[in-house]
């Protein structure tokens, strides 16, 4: 594994999204991302299911619904003004601090609620967008911990349509890194942006979960 290997990973992820942004036919757009990151789970070193005992392409990929036309989303949205900073501990020697920053306010009557989008403080700020839905559940089909839509830090940026609003598709939310192995460390919130239903798009649950050391996500 090279030292480097974190970087390619990163620039890659970044062009796979570039691409991701390029192709207003979202069904499309989702195929090339499934693919390319298919290739990268299953080849690269910093994958978050890299496993040193599988053989080169040998590890697993992310299992995902079919793209659901559903929750193929946009919406526009509203400033929050005079928010409170979040601190989450994402290991014993950092915090990452975030604040609500803007808020959906088109999402209400699929999802049955709106959802924020935090901007992240500090050093190379971001916006990000975790959420939590019914299949988060004890023995359901998500990761307890939910899911990422929008991380602008690590590449996942969907950007928006041709009328300004966010391009919220749910086809392209993915679990974080923690939930595939245990080097990984992510923030996490289980009290924000709980989605009431189901949302079938995106990543399942893992296959299996990977013991190693810690590195941050």
């Amino acid at each position: 594994m090279s030292i480097l290997s974190l970087n390619h990973w990163r620039r890659e992820i970044f062009s796979i999204y570039s691409e991701v942004r390029s192709e207003t036919n979202g069904r499309l757009a989702w195929g090339k991302w499934k693919e390319k990151r298919e290739a990268l789970f299953r080849e690269h070193p910093e994958s978050p299911t890299f496993n040193p005992n599988n053989k080169f392409g040998q590890n697993d990929i992310p299992i995902l619904y079919t793209y659901n036309n559903m929750f193929s989303l946009s919406s526009k949205f509203e400033e929050i003004k005079n928010s409170t900073i979040i601190e989450l501990k994402t290991d014993e020697n950092a915090i990452t601090r975030i604040r609500p920053f803007i808020k959906t306010t088109g999402l209400k009557e699929i999802l049955q609620t709106e959802l924020v989008i935090f901007k992240i403080e500090g050093y190379g700020g971001g916006l990000f967008l975790p959420f939590i839905d019914a299949g988060c559940k004890l023995d359901g089909q998500h990761y307890s911990g939910g899911r990422y839509l929008i991380d602008t830090i690590k590449g996942a940026d969907l950007g928006e349509t041709k009328y300004g609003e966010l391009r919220l598709d749910f086809n392209f939310s993915y679990n974080p890194s923690c939930s595939y192995n245990s080097k990984w460390v992510c923030p996490i919130l289980r009290d924000q942006n709980k989605i009431p239903i189901l949302v079938d798009a995106g990543e399942k649950k893992p296959k299996t979960f990977f013991c190693n050391q810690s590195n941050s996500d």
